[in-house]
């Protein structure tokens, strides 16, 4: 039965997943389309090609791969080369996901890989509109440069709630993240603690100390509501006890408002995601030395 749980939860992660793509694709064309099936179908093929490796059980209903490429497609721009999409993919699967047993988010890092491999191809924007499918080196901008989030900015309130900004190809739609982070939560697929509260304490750090500039900036870019919806709270990397998510979702938050003041990194959720991410691991040792007391002394 709880098989049968896990399969419908990843199922919805990737409904999920698939709905903001979905809109990156209407906002930029077909580029944005293959950009996403190309990182979809890198993922599930190296993670089928290092599961036979390993000579592990391939399991066809596991949508873990197939979430972390939609994932992936969905933090780069819709103008990034296709071969930047292909060794990030490898890496999120073949150097993080398999060696390391799902201890770090492989979308995050894989992510991390290629902003910081490959700046130039993930780093700069094209303005909203369709897009031409071959490579692209013209009109494209890094956010500072279009004063997206300035008081000066072209883009009004709504435009950038609804994602009509530059940026990430998929997510600066922060209306449709909630929607979707909402029915996770009902789906038991992610935390509604630890998705609020890094968004939450954030925005009103940034707000309070920075300005309205830099607080629209942390809500509506950075990928702070999108890496909270569906990576930071998945259940996955979160604790299972409910005392040790809310810490969790402290820590997390503690931890994207530093990277925030002290980097200047566009991206510092992505960031605090993998920096996080071993706290279940710790949460699983310590309840792992508890539990062996309890059953010592049970014994004794």
């Amino acid at each position: 039965m709880s098989g049968r749980k896990d399969i419908a939860g990843s199922a919805v992660l990737a409904v999920s997943l698939m709905a903001a793509d979905g809109a990156a694709v209407y906002c930029y064309g077909l580029r944005a389309l293959i950009v996403v099936v190309i990182c979809a179908g890198v993922c599930v093929l190296c993670d089928m090609i290092c599961t036979v490796a390993r000579r592990r059980h391939l399991d066809l209903s596991d949508l873990s791969s197939l979430t972390t490429g939609l994932a992936l497609a969905a933090m780069f721009p819709a103008s990034v080369p296709y071969w930047v999409c292909v060794m990030s993919c490898v890496f999120a699967v073949c150097v993080v996901k398999h060696p390391l047993g799902g201890l770090v988010p492989p979308a995050a890092a894989g992510y991390i890989f290629a902003e910081l491999s490959f700046p130039a191809g993930v780093l700069r924007y094209p303005r909203m509109g369709i897009l031409a499918i071959g490579n692209i080196t013209d009109g494209l901008y890094r956010l500072s440069d279009m004063n997206v989030f300035s008081d000066n900015s072209p883009y009004s309130d709504f435009e950038m709630m609804i994602g009509r900004i530059p940026g990430p190809m998929a997510c600066g739609f922060v209306v449709l993240h909630v929607i979707c982070a909402l029915v996770l939560v009902y789906s038991h697929k992610s935390s509604l603690t630890v998705f609020l509260m890094p968004v939450v304490t954030t925005v009103l750090w940034c707000g309070v100390f920075d300005g309205a500039d830099r607080a629209r900036a942390a809500l509506f870019g950075g990928m702070l509501v999108f890496c909270s919806a569906y990576i930071s709270s998945a259940v996955g990397y979160v604790p299972e006890k409910k005392a040790s998510r809310v810490i969790y979702a402290v820590f997390l938050s503690a931890v994207t408002i530093a990277v925030t003041e002290i980097s200047a990194v566009e991206s510092p959720a992505v960031y605090a995601c993998v920096l996080c991410a071993p706290f279940r691991t710790l949460e699983k040792i310590t309840s792992g030395g508890d539990d062996l007391r309890t059953e010592q002394k049970a014994k004794s």
